[in-house]
């Protein structure tokens, strides 16, 4: 069974929106006295029947006129990937720090079918940051999320079970496949690296595959957010 993790205030209106399409919880909507909440938070409370109270803007962050708290979203034990046959694509955030880049990936996780996502427990921003909550623009709550301290061996266990391990690297390491070549029909365990140095060797050497976008030589590397959405892209379309 997966257990709570630290409650989420949202500030973002398509935030919110897209966490109750998701099927998030808000326990209550805080918005500032004397004020008219925006048309479309007020829509969107109206339409949900969301509990709000008006309050002095000392009760509010800095600068904010209103503010959602969501129930707190599921953390999946490790446990639960091994539940069923591996089957689709997976995502494991190795060491990737911007809370930017982590929204915007489970943003891209959530339009392509990704079902899980695995984070270290360490280094790794909450997920109740609401910069990863407005990037995301809510899909977070259509994801399932395993953190777990031993990231490493969690993933050797998911390659024995069944997963292929699938990592992403700069077009000038040798050896490394181009993602179109890869077979995206099997189960793929997709690794995305830190923001300044990829993968580690220790990760590297536990992939089935390395996979490389090409790109003009001008520039060093994708941002790991933009990567993610491409392999993502071509793993649905082949699937």
């Amino acid at each position: 069974m997966p257990t709570p993790v630290e409650k989420t205030v949202v500030f973002d209106i398509r935030a919110l929106r897209r966490a109750l399409e998701g099927g998030a919880s808000v326990e209550k909507v805080l918005l500032r006295q004397g004020e008219a909440p925006p048309r479309e938070l007020w829509r969107l409370i109206k339409q949900h029947q969301l509990p709000f109270q008006q309050v002095p803007s000392t009760h509010l962050p800095k600068r904010r006129s209103w503010a959602a708290y969501l129930s707190p979203l599921p953390l999946y034990p490790f446990e639960a990937c091994l539940a069923s046959p591996p089957q689709g694509i997976a995502l494991a955030l190795v060491g990737i720090t911007d809370p930017h880049n982590v929204g915007a990936i489970c943003r891209s996780a959530a339009a392509f079918g990704v079902e899980w996502i695995l984070l270290r427990s360490e280094g790794t921003p909450l997920l109740s940051n609401d910069t990863i909550w407005r990037s995301s623009a809510g899909t977070l709550a259509y994801l399932k999320v395993v953190r777990t301290p031993r990231l490493f061996h969690s993933l050797r266990t998911l390659k024995e079970s069944g997963w292929h391990l699938a990592g992403t690297v700069r077009p000038t390491i040798a050896g490394a496949l181009p993602y179109q070549n890869w077979d995206w029909k099997k189960p793929t365990l997709l690794l995305l690296g830190s923001e300044d140095k990829g993968l580690d060797s220790a990760y590297l050497e536990q992939c089935d595959a390395l996979l490389t976008i090409a790109h003009a030589p001008q520039v060093e590397s994708l941002n790991v957010s933009a990567a993610a959405a491409i392999l993502l892209a071509e793993a649905y379309r082949n699937r």
